[in-house]
């Protein structure tokens, strides 16, 4: 979860307690070979991911068989979170390197932020 923790602190000053309830997240590890689609356009969202090590892009294909490259993953960075609010995705996945990537459930991830939320919250201003 470093990672993680790294790409979050370049947005907002964040202590090791404002991290804390993300460490609490079960996260199962996972492992993606390059090469290998981790998310497939159309198929249902259950997981989302967290790139600890690797790189990997988010592409559609387009109806002449060429690929759209939409964005580059890298670590810190997190995917699948669409499971939230759609039930299969419009784009794929696909590992560029071999890549370590812990998944939680998107509503574990969602109890968290709702948890922090109500954390900060209760400090006063």
């Amino acid at each position: 979860m470093m990672p993680l923790f790294k790409r979050l602190s370049h947005y907002a000053e964040l202590t090791e307690s404002d991290f804390a309830p993300l460490r609490t997240l079960p996260a199962q590890k996972q492992v993606a070979e390059r090469g290998r689609d981790i998310v497939v356009a159309g198929e249902a969202f259950k997981r989302a991911f967290i790139v600890e090590r690797g790189w990997a892009i988010r592409y559609q294909m387009l109806k002449d068989e060429r690929r759209r490259v939409l964005n580059v993953l890298i670590p810190g960075d997190m995917f699948g979170l669409q499971g939230f609010v759609a039930a299969e995705g419009d784009h794929s996945v696909i590992a560029v390197t071999d890549m370590n990537l812990p998944t939680i459930a998107p509503v574990a991830a969602l109890a968290v932020t709702n948890s922090a939320k109500a954390i900060r919250a209760e400090v006063p201003a």
